[in-house]
């Protein structure tokens, strides 16, 4: 038998146990390192791509949820504007057939209204100063009956109702030469885009206002006008089909005067009667970076005047869109909404 020690003591032994015992070279280690900062490297880059593509998809998300928003309630309001309770038996003028009084629908181009909630409501325009600024709308309506039994009150763009015995929410009008003086309760809303770039609605009188999108870059309105029946006084023209014939802004419909007959001898109050629809543009940006800075996007912009509107392309004949570079995400919505008290057959252009 032979000894431990003796083997331990062999040269051969002590060679081969060094050889068990011995560790990586510096060579193997530093193979070892790079090819895990490799699997590192490639790691991160796809959880940074994954990252940034659904940072992206969020603030699309947001923004496509904000444009509907708009879209919804704007169009809701608009096909509203005008509605009154009706008493009258015409069946080609709106006018003096309901109890609805005061502008159902108004605009400033570019600018905000003096004092939309004063009585009567003023409803000229404050320039903004801005190149191509923000527009604001204002809608009106009946809100609840004042001849027959109330049938339920309907409500402002922020969802209040309007009692018809509420002597601060009503206009006094009588617009059959009764004896007695009617209080009608109206419903105003007014959209727009504040100080902080929120795009909001303020209702009930000028009580309340809410923000709908947080934040918005632009909200432009244009009219399909009905310009012939507009222009058609005093030469006997009888209009019964209401037509969208141009696109106008609101500064073009305000110098447009004094309407014409709806039906003979029935003269308009207002070129504001002779808007048939309401295109609407909103223009929606995140409230966060989703882009790095340097990727330029191409998008669609708010058109800026009515040809833009009627041609699809601005006076270059270029497409209507712009380049952003600052990394935030914008969508833009627009939509042609008629304006049911005013347009007859056709309320947009075919």
């Amino acid at each position: 038998m032979i000894s431990t020690s003796n083997n331990r003591s062999n040269p051969e032994f002590r060679a081969f146990d060094l050889r068990r015992q011995r560790g990586r070279t510096l060579i193997e280690l530093v193979i070892s390192i790079a090819i895990g900062l490799v699997i590192v490297a490639g790691v991160a880059s796809l959880y940074l791509s994954s990252s940034q593509v659904s940072r992206v998809a969020n603030q699309v998300g947001a923004a496509e949820d904000g444009g509907q928003l708009a879209m919804f309630v704007l169009g809701d309001a608009i096909r509203m504007a005008g509605f009154g309770e009706i008493v009258g038996s015409s069946a080609t003028s709106r006018l003096g057939q309901t109890q609805f009084a005061g502008p159902q629908l108004r605009a400033c181009s570019n600018g905000t209204f003096t004092n939309p909630w004063a009585t009567p409501p003023d409803v000229t325009c404050v320039p903004s100063g801005l190149p191509n600024g923000p527009d604001q709308l204002l809608i009106s309506f009946q809100s609840n009956n004042v001849k027959a039994s109330p049938q339920g009150a309907l409500a402002d763009c922020l969802g209040q109702a309007f009692d018809p015995f509420d002597p601060t929410h009503v206009t006094t009008v009588d617009n059959f030469g009764g004896p007695s003086v009617i209080n009608v309760p109206i419903a105003t809303s007014v959209f727009g885009i504040n100080g902080t770039g929120e795009f909001s609605c303020r209702g009930k009188f000028g009580l309340t206002t809410q923000a709908f999108l947080g934040n918005a870059a632009n909200f432009k309105v244009f009219f399909g006008f009905d310009n012939v029946r507009n222009g058609a006084t005093g030469t006997g023209v009888v209009d019964l089909v209401p037509m969208a014939r141009q696109w106008a802004d609101a500064a073009t419909v305000n110098a447009a005067g004094g309407g014409g007959p709806v039906i003979l001898g029935s003269a308009q109050a207002s070129p504001w009667d002779n808007v048939v629809s309401v295109l609407v543009c909103v223009t929606v940006v995140t409230n966060q970076r989703g882009l790095t800075t340097s990727a330029a996007t191409t998008r669609a912009r708010c058109p800026e005047t009515a040809a833009e509107v009627a041609t699809g392309v601005d006076g270059g004949g270029n497409p209507l869109t712009v380049v952003d570079n600052d990394g935030f995400i914008r969508r833009t919505f627009s939509q042609v909404f008629a304006v049911r008290a005013n347009a007859g057959a056709f309320a947009a252009f075919n």
